[in-house]
């Protein structure tokens, strides 16, 4: 068995030696130029030999013959990979990385023609940066696990109410002291993935869970004495600063094709004692808190998508908001409590997986990678009582339109990540890339036993 993860779908061992040794090289294609260089700095950290560019060593070649977001990869006089686009490079390139090895300073690879690509696109990762602090020297480590491992997806949830972590121009007030990212460092970060093919996803959690927001500027976004955690939506001045914050974020992360809102556990109930939410709900012709909630995520999800770029929230609205929220939205269900997989399935939406179990890491409750390989990308499952997942999972049937899944760490310190992070990630993307198939443990961990400690490494660097 080759020692390769995701496991590909062709594996050809080719006649002749068993391996190929060849000079840490690489050669540097003009429209390949940032991820091959990423790639270099990948190797050389772990191989520990001095990558160069150079042209008797790996060759990348663009071929139209792969497929979107696959690779090619044949090993014989020279490492070669085949790709048709930039995701497919970063996984012939993850694919080399995993298999390389350093052997009196060359690079031995085993003489194979591999031909894989992904069941599902969207490979996920999310951090909660807002409940505890991520420097951002982690964020950018995180980067290099999710390449390795062919995460894709890197969802960074900026604020919440312990903190708002996102610089702002316009709103210099919003930022939370001793816990704030500078405007260099996000374009940094976003410019560091975007080489190494992984998309970060930028998430402006509103309107619940903004205690933050309302505590820094009440006079804005709140009301009475600014203690909710909610924002005051009835006032025309809060859509507007939410834009203009999204317009920011937009310019922060210009490689981000999908921006997240958030939309989930408001608590809606208070806008009853807003007057302005009131008046707004008469004016408008809204029943009730929960149309004034759908008719506010439904504005700023069209906002979002008048940008040029994808929206997506948490589930969070109700059934009846459908009215208010494009279909062409991103959902994703992670409670099956306020609008269930099997419905947002049959009204029409697309889904990401993110079922609390087994895809939460909080304090006290995680999954194992193990618990992860028997679940599958169309299944929701949660050990809540309330949730309709509860005992019974959810299941729906092979789809296009559940797109891949995400692991979520919750209220987790990085410290606390680090003995889940490469295992689960790596499972998490077995999943999405071969949705079919169902590997053993015992095969996965003899794979992993090999590849994980080039995750931890890259972790750890």
């Amino acid at each position: 068995m080759i020692s390769l993860l995701p496991f590909p779908k062709s594996v050809r061992f080719l006649d002749g030696e068993s391996f190929l040794r060849l000079p840490p090289q690489a050669r540097v294609l003009f429209q390949a130029q940032e991820s091959t260089f990423a790639f270099l700095d990948m190797a050389t950290r772990l191989t520990g030999l001095p990558f160069t560019s150079g042209y008797n060593g790996v060759v990348v070649k663009e071929s139209r013959n792969v497929p979107s977001g696959g690779y090619r990869v044949t090993v014989d006089r020279f490492a070669t990979v085949f790709y048709s686009d930039m995701a497919g490079l970063w996984a012939g390139f993850s694919a080399l990385l995993q298999l390389m090895e350093a052997n009196d300073g060359e690079v031995i690879l085993p003489r194979v023609d591999i031909q894989d690509a992904p069941d599902r696109d969207y490979r996920g990762l999310m951090v909660d940066l807002a409940r505890k602090w991520h420097p951002v020297e982690i964020l950018f480590r995180y980067v290099d696990v999710c390449a390795l491992l062919r995460i894709n997806r890197l969802h960074l949830h900026f604020n919440d109410d312990q903190s708002y972590t996102l610089p702002s121009d316009r709103y210099p007030e919003l930022s939370t002291p001793g816990r704030c990212y500078t405007k260099r460092q996000l374009q940094e970060l976003d410019a560091y993935a975007a080489a190494r093919g992984v998309v970060l996803v930028p998430e402006l959690e509103i309107p619940g869970h903004a205690k933050a927001m309302v505590s820094a500027l009440p006079e804005l976004f709140g009301w009475k004495d600014g203690a909710a955690n909610v924002l005051c939506v009835g006032k025309p001045e809060v859509r507007q600063a939410v834009k203009e914050l999204l317009d920011e974020m937009c310019q922060l992360f210009p490689h981000a094709p999908i921006v997240h809102v958030g939309g989930d556990e408001a608590k809606l109930e208070l806008w009853n004692d807003s007057q302005e939410c009131v008046e707004y709900m008469e004016s408008h012709g809204l029943a009730d808190v929960k149309d004034l909630y759908c008719e506010f995520v439904g504005e700023i999800c069209r906002y979002v998508q008048s940008l040029g770029r994808q929206v997506a929230v948490w589930e969070g609205f109700p059934p009846e908001g459908r009215r208010f929220i494009p279909e062409n939205v991103l959902v994703e269900p992670f409670e099956s409590l306020y609008y269930t997989p099997d419905r947002l399935f049959s009204d029409g939406y697309s889904m990401i997986n993110v079922s609390w179990q087994p895809l939460y890491c909080v304090p006290g409750r995680h999954w194992t990678g193990k618990d992860i390989l028997a679940w599958n990308l169309f299944r929701w499952e949660n050990w809540w009582d309330r949730s309709a997942a509860f005992e019974t999972p959810i299941q729906l049937p092979t789809t296009d339109r559940v797109g891949g899944a995400q692991y979520c760490f919750w209220e987790t310190a990085p410290e606390d990540e680090a003995p889940w992070i490469c295992e689960n990630l790596a499972a998490v993307c077995e999943r999405c890339w071969n949705v079919e198939g169902m590997p053993s443990y015992e095969s996965f961990s003899s794979v992993w036993a090999k590849v994980g400690p080039r995750a931890a490494r890259l972790l750890a660097d």
